[in-house]
């Protein structure tokens, strides 16, 4: 009996050691880890504190975007990449959005369109998107990009959907009705779901009745012969919040969130090829 004793004892010894070792050998890693870290300031020639986006171009370079505009790292230095309708220039002194495009450029999404920028000498390619004079501010007020594999772009503005082609110019837009344009004020991001086969997904409001748009969310799918959205009947519960977030995992697999504000968000994959949707239970998500 004390024998046994004693070899549990040496049990639990042994265990507590190598636990102790672990999380001492695991809190080495993390500080070589941090220590290799550096927190870029103003002082490193960031202009501002606020940023809303970063992203990483093939060279390595950092791109920061924010409400003042763009900025570029390279490692030693920061650059900023000035607004204007100028040469090397962005027309949109906010920047929503960073997208790679290919090794070359970079996709920027800001308050006035969107821009191509190269990365290797910082030239810009500029594009506003058309629209009646009342609805040309919200028509180029950016809130997502996406890029197919096959080089398409598709743009999400304040006012409806772009299509960009591979050559950089606009293909066609879509626009919401003029009730849901006016009451358009937040910049909610997520709100495409991007398909293999190069159609989409995306939310709307209830466009029911001309009173306001506050409504619960619509899904409305664009078809591959990108003629016009027709609005989908997904599972009911599926629009019970009054926001919904859309984001692609891979190319097989997107996530769906739906949710209110402070309230207990329903969380679902998607299948992209058979558009299956399955539940998450509980995923503790607000």
């Amino acid at each position: 009996q004390n024998s046994g004793s004693i070899s549990t004892c040496n049990w639990i010894l042994i265990s507590f050691f190598f636990l102790l070792g672990s999380l001492f050998s695991f809190t080495i890693k993390a500080q070589d880890l941090f220590d290799k870290a550096y927190l870029l300031t103003l002082k490193d020639g960031k202009k501002w504190e606020e940023q809303y986006c970063v992203a990483a171009d093939d060279l390595g370079f950092i791109w920061f975007g924010g409400p003042n505009g763009l900025n570029v790292y390279d490692g030693n230095s920061m650059y900023t990449i000035p607004f204007g309708e100028g040469e090397r220039q962005i027309n949109g002194k906010r920047v929503f959005q960073i997208l790679r495009s290919d090794s070359n450029h970079m996709l920027v999404a800001t308050d006035k369109g969107i821009c191509r920028i190269n990365v290797r000498n910082f030239g810009t390619e500029n594009l506003v998107f058309t629209a009646r004079k009342e609805n040309l501010a919200k028509a180029n007020h950016i809130q997502q990009i996406l890029m197919s594999k096959s080089g398409l772009i598709w743009v999400m503005s304040m006012a409806g959907v772009h299509l960009v082609n591979r050559e950089f110019k606009i293909h066609k837009s879509w626009y919401f009705p003029d009730h849901v344009i006016s009451n358009a004020t937040a910049v909610q991001h997520d709100r495409m779901l991007l398909f293999p086969d190069d159609h989409i997904w995306l939310v709307s409001v209830d466009t029911s009745d001309n009173s306001n748009a506050s409504h619960k969310p619509n899904i409305l799918e664009l078809g591959k012969d990108y003629l016009d959205f027709k609005k989908l009947k997904p599972n009911q519960n599926l629009l019970e919040g009054k926001h919904i977030l859309f984001i692609n995992l891979n190319d097989t697999l997107g996530l769906v969130i739906s949710g209110s504000i402070n309230q207990n968000a329903n969380v679902y994959t998607i299948n992209l090829i058979s558009k299956q949707l399955q539940h998450l239970d509980n995923p503790g998500i607000k």
